[in-house]
């Protein structure tokens, strides 16, 4: 079949697929809520310890010797830190990085203080993260010109004598196929043991959360025994934490359905095949990167027409993953008609489409942000699970899109927002909680990133045997699943909280308690003074 053949066929099933479907213009939006602010006196530094990492398959650069971590503490008058009732390790879910719980963070510290019983945030970087160049991210976001970061990744301009030298790939990275669970482990473990060495400290102190699949790796937390010797358990990770939280993400361990010829066989190939990154759903480095340029757009200049997809040529990889996200349900097999570069949205907007639970395909890329305002959209076909969510459709200069806020979205007495017929349900007032800007800081804000640009998949390897009866032997040392259950925890899940998705467990606005208040930031902060049983001062 030739190329022009190919294009006819998928015009067809295109055609197809949009027939009889209805364009839908949105009503306008309400009035923004009330906004209740409250004091945001939190620093956030990041720090690093030196731990080389491991060398079993190639050596990794200098820059992956170092854990890097966010810490978020209390403002003093001398700006020293001061004891607190909580510290909270927080770990990543996939393809999350420390930034994700920058929002999360910041609001539960700034509360705590409040109320006369501070607590610190420390949020994990994994290994990987070594591998991102965040030379023209860190330029764009002290410029706010997110220009900047284009001109370095796209036309390699160079910044104070760097230049990017392109997205790695798998085979460029083998050594990432050592950056498993042991290593993930033994990285919040000596981050603690270095600021806060007393184990007894730990127990009345120290709380273990994880987003998503770090809920999972929480628990392999709890269950783990740093001296390999499941005799002595002063050691063991039950013995040094004081509860445990899951963030969109259950408190357990996976069931193994994998044996262990399956896991040496998983393994080699992994360390075979250097696939130290995943490209699952073409999630590429470039389409994480993306993100964060389109967040700083929509965060500097969000009613400005976006230019991004005019101006650059992204990866093939990428490429699909941006038709999955703008055609109408038929993945990317063939041209996307129209292309996303066609449309005109404002930064907000096109921040939106990549990210909203209206209109992102990916439910673990989800955030409840608004809708679309200012033209038409239409449901994406059925096809490929994409039925109920939208996309824009019309292309003509007269017509702009922008971004209604979460917060215009229905009315107390009005939930609805619906098209201008009012005969059909777009979304609805409860369904929508967070704020597009405070989303967008959370992606670029600060030295360490929301989103994980190289994701090492032999974590996910290493977590599917946590509970198989042959982990020990390959360095899997959570002796101690059955103290997982023993320990105090709560679990904030996006199916229990109606109009959540997987982001807002993270980032749902505090400071709009007359349209609703967070689910998450009072009640954890209510479990962590309540099973908290002493103070601690960390240098």
């Amino acid at each position: 079949m030739t190329k022009t053949m190919l294009y006819a066929l998928w015009c067809i099933l295109l055609l197809c697929a949009c027939k009889g479907r209805q364009e839908l213009i949105p009503e306008t939006p309400s009035a923004p809520a009330a906004r209740t602010p409250f004091g945001q006196n939190v620093v956030m530094e990041e720090e690093s310890i030196y731990s080389p990492a491991p060398s079993g398959n190639g050596q990794a650069p200098a820059a992956c010797d170092y854990i890097h971590y966010l810490r978020f503490r209390p403002a003093s008058d001398n700006d020293a830190p001061a004891p607190v009732h909580a510290v909270v390790i927080m770990i990543p879910g996939y393809i999350g990085g420390a930034g994700s719980f920058g929002y999360l963070a910041r609001q539960l510290v700034a509360r705590a203080a409040l109320q006369g019983k501070p607590v610190e945030v420390w949020a994990i970087d994994r290994r990987a993260n070594c591998l991102e160049d965040q030379t023209g991210m860190q330029a764009a976001e002290s410029a706010r010109d997110p220009q900047a970061a284009l001109d370095y990744y796209y036309k390699r301009i160079s910044i104070d004598g760097r230049t990017f030298g392109g997205f790695y790939s798998a085979a460029d990275t083998p050594y990432v196929s050592e950056f498993g669970l042991q290593l993930l482990m033994q990285d919040i473990h000596t981050i603690l043991a270095e600021k806060i060495p007393d184990p007894a400290d730990r127990k009345k102190t120290v709380f273990i959360a994880g987003h998503s699949m770090g809920a999972t790796i929480a628990a392999a937390y709890a269950a783990w025994d740093f001296d390999n010797d499941s005799t002595t358990v002063d050691d063991a990770g039950f013995n040094t934490c004081a509860g445990l939280i899951g963030l969109e993400g259950r408190i357990a361990a996976w069931p193994s359905l994998t044996t262990a010829a399956q896991y040496e066989k998983s393994l080699a190939e992994l360390r075979a095949a250097a696939s130290g990154q995943t490209s699952v759903l073409s999630i590429t480095p470039e389409a994480m990167a993306l993100i964060e340029i389109l967040a700083m757009y929509a965060a500097f200049a969000p009613d400005d027409e976006s230019r991004i997809f005019k101006s650059i040529s992204v990866a093939d990889g990428t490429e699909s993953l941006i038709k999955y996200f703008t055609t109408y349900g038929l993945q990317s097999a063939g041209p996307a008609v129209p292309a996303l570069g066609d449309f005109h949205l404002s930064n907000e907007a096109m921040l939106g489409i990549f990210s909203d639970d209206n209109f992102q395909p990916i439910s673990i890329g989800r955030v409840s942000l608004g809708f679309i305002a200012g033209g038409p959209v239409m449901r994406r076909s059925e096809l490929f699970g994409s039925g109920g969510l939208f996309v824009p459709t019309d292309t003509d200069n007269a017509t702009r899109y922008t971004w209604a806020n979460f917060d215009t979205i229905g009315t107390a007495d009005d939930p609805a927002f619906t098209d201008i017929t009012g005969d059909v349900t777009l979304t609805t007032a409860e369904t929508e909680v967070t704020d597009i800007q405070d989303y967008a800081r959370a992606v670029f804000e600060g030295p360490l990133n929301f989103y994980e640009w190289y994701f090492a998949d032999r974590l996910s390897l290493d977590l599917g045997i946590l509970s198989a009866s042959f982990r020990a032997r390959f360095g899997i040392s959570s002796y101690h699943l059955d103290k997982i259950d023993t320990l105090p925890k709560i679990e904030f899940l996006s199916q229990d909280i109606p109009g959540y998705d997987h982001l807002d467990v993270l980032c749902a606005a505090a400071d709009r308690p007359q349209r609703r208040k967070s689910e998450v930031i009072e009640p954890l902060l209510e479990f962590l003074l309540a099973h908290s049983t002493g103070t601690v001062l960390v240098p």
